[in-house]
């Protein structure tokens, strides 16, 4: 089996057993979050799949897409998940600068070294602080939609 099998396969335990490990009364914003950072997660690699910004050599269904299943369905997601779960609401405003920089940075950060140490992912012309700040504004629509769904609800 190939390395790129294993991270995957790592990736997904890590990812499932954090949804797990999330709270029985969380199960409703976690799975709201978990959709919509699917949704837009797909988005975005559709449109740098498309325009040639990036590459999966290693893919997961490699007939059916160029894109890759794992990083864009299962963990990203779950980082969106994190994200919502443990935001500072009442933080100050450089916390929470400093929170979504830090959230921004975890799948650049994972996709360069996909990239430095196996076929999972290729820069083709795109770059990690390009990444981050495609990330940042993903994040900032994930909190504003999760946080109106949220009002939504408790109203």
């Amino acid at each position: 089996m190939s390395k790129e099998f294993f991270i995957l396969a790592f990736s997904w335990v890590i990812s499932i057993m954090t949804l797990l490990s999330i709270s029985k009364g969380r199960t409703r914003l976690t799975q709201i979050t978990f959709l919509l950072t699917q949704a837009l997660a797909w988005l975005f690699e559709f449109i740098l799949v498309f325009f040639d910004l990036v590459e999966f050599p290693y893919r997961e269904f490699k007939i059916a897409t160029n894109m890759s299943f794992s990083l864009y369905y299962l963990i990203f997601p779950t980082v969106g998940v994190l994200f919502i779960l443990f935001y500072p609401k009442q933080a100050s405003n450089l916390k929470v600068l400093l929170y979504y920089l830090f959230f921004s940075m975890v799948i650049p950060t994972y996709s360069s070294l996909a990239e430095k140490y196996s076929n999972l992912f290729q820069f083709i012309n795109w770059n990690w602080g390009i990444h981050v700040l495609a990330d940042l504004i993903i994040f900032y629509i994930l909190k504003k939609f999760i946080f109106w769904f949220q009002k939504a609800i408790d109203s």
